[in-house]
Order: structure tokens, then C-alpha cells, then sequence
């Protein structure tokens, strides 16, 4: 069998990858892609005047929610790729290649040796 090279596969774990979200990219991205009005308005209202609510100890408690998208939601999913398109826009070096999961980020690196594999991994974390 031909040796055609050497293969890695880093995983990134986006911790709290929903609650994470900055509003303000997604609704920058948002003005970026052109979105009409009426759809763009939407989301910040949606985005707008959140809160949390949570029961401890039998006492509810509240505080607002200034980050993140709502957990379980339909839009939530694409609010997280489109503050993560912008990641996969990004110019990698050669013999690399980013997929992206729900919350995971996968850098696969091609190369010739193990030091191809560390230099074009090490360029592409930077």
C-alpha cells in the first residue's frame, strides 16, 4: 500500500458554546449577510430584555440574560453558526481543513511527516 502521508485530527471543545454567543456578532453577521429588516429586527428583539429564572433552595431567582441563546430553541443552532462562520472563513495553512459539530470544532491536518503535521497544526491554532 502507497504511504500518501500523515493525518491529525484535533477536536476544540467549545465549552458553553450556546451561552457563549455574543448577540452583537450574530446581529453584526446579520447586517454583514444583507438580512432584510423585518428579519433583522426580529432577532434583536428576540435577543432583547431576556432573563433567567431558577428555583433554589425554594426561593425563584432571576437576573437578565446578556449573552448566549436560548437552550433548545430551533434558532439557536444557526445563531451559533453564524457567529461561527466566521472561524471557518479563516484562511489555514496548507493540509488543514476546519469542520464544525454543534459545539466542536475539528482541525484536521495533512502532512508529508510528523513535523509537516506540527508546524501546519501549530499555524492554524495561531
Amino acid at each position: 500500500m502507497e504511504n500518501k502521508g500523515k493525518v491529525c485530527r484535533l477536536s476544540l471543545d467549545v465549552a458553553g458554546a450556546f451561552d457563549s454567543v455574543w448577540r452583537q456578532s450574530v446581529l453584526h453577521q446579520l447586517t454583514i449577510a444583507q438580512c432584510p429588516l423585518n428579519i433583522f429586527s426580529l432577532v434583536r428583539d428576540y435577543f432583547s430584555d431576556r432573563t433567567v429564572e431558577f428555583s433554589h433552595n425554594g426561593q425563584n431567582c432571576s437576573f437578565p440574560a446578556e449573552r448566549g441563546v436560548p437552550q433548545g430553541s430551533c434558532s439557536g443552532p444557526f445563531f451559533w453558526n453564524i457567529v461561527l462562520d466566521t472561524a471557518l472563513d479563516e484562511k489555514l495553512p496548507e493540509g488543514c481543513f476546519l469542520q464544525s459539530f454543534p459545539d466542536v470544532l475539528i482541525l484536521v491536518v495533512r502532512g508529508h511527516t510528523k513535523e509537516d503535521l506540527e508546524e501546519r497544526g501549530t499555524l492554524a491554532l495561531l
